[in-house]
């Protein structure tokens, strides 16, 4: 999945700070 679809989830407030945190790190 591409790394900038967390920020879209985040922009639209379908997922929260930390859960981005935990996605872009299980993505890293």
């Amino acid at each position: 999945m591409p790394s900038y679809l967390p920020v879209i989830f985040w922009q639209y407030g379908l997922i929260n700070t930390s859960q981005l945190d935990l996605l872009l790190d299980h993505w890293g």
